[in-house]
């Protein structure tokens, strides 16, 4: 509930749901939204879906954090970005010198 709660994902798309659904002039497809909302927050209840999409959400975003991390260490190790450098000067070097 983390991520929901901080940017107030689900308050956000329900009122632009509503939003929708107020400029609908058919009341029986208000009803039956109105209907899928109730089943869904009541599933919520039991289930507790909306928190566990935002634990996985967080849980991805420190994973990604983490292999961010793991690349900067590596790259520091083995200077792969200084090598990868090295590697494009030397093609360009040679492509320039290989027309004039």
């Amino acid at each position: 509930a983390y991520v929901n709660d901080k940017y107030s994902v689900t308050g956000k798309i329900g009122g632009a749901f509503n939003d929708v659904l107020a400029s609908q002039s058919s009341q029986g497809s208000r009803d039956f939204v109105d209907s899928v909302v109730t089943t869904v927050q009541k599933a919520d209840k039991e289930i507790s879906f909306l928190d566990t999409f935002g634990k996985l959400a967080t849980s991805g975003a420190d994973l990604a954090s983490q292999a961010i991390d793991k690349a900067v260490e590596i790259n520091d190790q083995y200077k792969l970005t200084d090598q990868l450098k090295e590697k494009i000067d030397e093609v360009t070097k040679n492509s320039t010198s290989s027309k004039a």
